[in-house]
C-alpha cells in the first residue's frame, strides 16, 4: 500500500435477498417517478382544457351583438369560472 493513498474496498454485489432495503428504495423511487409522471399528465390535460376554453370564448365573442348571443357568452363565462 502506498503512503497516503487508501485502497478502495470493493463492495460485494448484493441481490434482492441480501439487501431488501435497497430493493424497497428502488420501489419507492419508481413509485415517486410514476407519481410525477401522473401529475404532469394531469397538468397537461388541465392546460389543454384551459386553452380550449379560451379559444371557444374568443369564438363566442366574435358573434354579432344581440341579446341571445350576449346571454350565451354570459352563461359560458359563468359555467367556465365555477
Amino acid at each position: 500500500m502506498l503512503r497516503g493513498v487508501e485502497r478502495k474496498k470493493e463492495l460485494p454485489e448484493a441481490d434482492a435477498e441480501d439487501n431488501p432495503k435497497k430493493e424497497t428504495m428502488k420501489e419507492n423511487l419508481v413509485y415517486e417517478i410514476l407519481g410525477v409522471v401522473s401529475m404532469s399528465i394531469r397538468l397537461k390535460r388541465t392546460i389543454e382544457d384551459k386553452i380550449s376554453w379560451g379559444i371557444q370564448l374568443r369564438e363566442l365573442l366574435q358573434l354579432p351583438k344581440s341579446k341571445a348571443n350576449s346571454n350565451i357568452v354570459r352563461e359560458y363565462l359563468k359555467d367556465g369560472t365555477q
